[in-house]
């Protein structure tokens, strides 16, 4: 069905892949950007030129048309400062960490549930140890990718995770 070098796309994800090699299971492609990717043969879909002869436009179209703005900050967002996370009674230090892993991997399951491809994390700056461990989490997890958000004061307080949503599984 599909040979080296036919143009593809892959379910659940953007993009035109072009296919390097064919196995069983599963094929190796090249995304639009160089990167190359395996992915399970199922999940790929042959691409189709469309021949356009004649566009038709309308004469009378009287209804005007909605401006499409976008919001740059319209991707989803966890806080995970303690402030945000409880509002009465903040647990001990010791706990503390514990209570933001785990909503960082609710808040995540949730993203993907929800077919989300990328959501922001706001972890502070501080000493940095909620995000080491939020980075040690995401690059076991496969699927999920992370990188650097914002700068504030010199320091990285915030993170952006990626989802490949063909390849990742829920915590």
């Amino acid at each position: 069905m599909f040979q080296p070098g036919d143009k593809v796309s892959v379910l659940y994800e953007s993009g035109v892949y072009t296919v390097l090699e064919l196995g069983n299971l599963e094929c190796k492609l090249e995304d639009e950007h160089g990167f190359e990717v395996r992915v399970k043969r199922e999940l790929l879909v042959a691409r189709r030129s469309m021949d356009v002869k004649k566009v038709v436009v309308k004469e009378n179209e009287t209804a005007p048309r909605k401006k499409v703005v976008s919001k740059a900050s319209s991707i989803p967002e966890i806080d995970l400062h303690l402030s945000a996370l409880f509002s009465l009674a903040i647990p001990e230090k010791s706990e503390a960490l514990l209570h933001q892993l785990a909503a960082f991997k609710r808040f995540t399951n949730e993203m993907i549930r929800q077919r989300q491809t990328k959501f922001r994390v706001i972890h502070g700056a501080g000493e940095g140890k909620l995000r080491a461990e939020i980075r040690q989490l995401v690059q076991g997890k496969n699927g999920l990718t992370i990188h650097d958000a914002q700068y504030a004061n010199g320091s990285i307080g915030a993170s952006i995770v990626e989802v490949q949503l063909s390849k990742v599984d829920c915590f």
